[in-house]
């Protein structure tokens, strides 16, 4: 999954000694109009490119995390499957309704 998180700056001290050895950390400045420009090394690196849409989450602490679209549509996926491939929830619908019609 391709996130990005972003810590605010006086809780970037716990952020830094909590971070795994292969995640990457970068001080960011908001900008004009309350931009925010990611270094091009992690655009290459996420396979980020212009106008692709991100989501943002804040989370606790004060952190923001973005996720690629892409990255939540496949964490989505398989979110409705049927709960068991031995069960038919519209076989148990069906079998439902006609005992309540049975019963009036």
């Amino acid at each position: 999954m391709a996130t990005l998180t972003i810590v605010p700056r006086e809780k970037l001290w716990h952020h830094l000694q909590m971070t795994h050895e292969n995640s990457e950390s970068h001080i960011l400045e908001i900008g004009a109009r309350g931009r925010i420009v990611l270094p091009a090394a992690v655009r290459r690196s996420l396979g980020l490119e212009t106008g692709q849409k991100l989501f943002l989450t804040v989370e606790g602490a004060g952190s923001l995390r973005l996720t690629t679209a892409r990255a939540v549509a496949q964490a989505a996926r398989g979110l409705f499957k049927a709960p068991a491939p031995e069960r038919s929830l519209v076989d148990e619908l069906i079998a439902e309704r006609r005992a309540e019609g049975e019963r009036e």
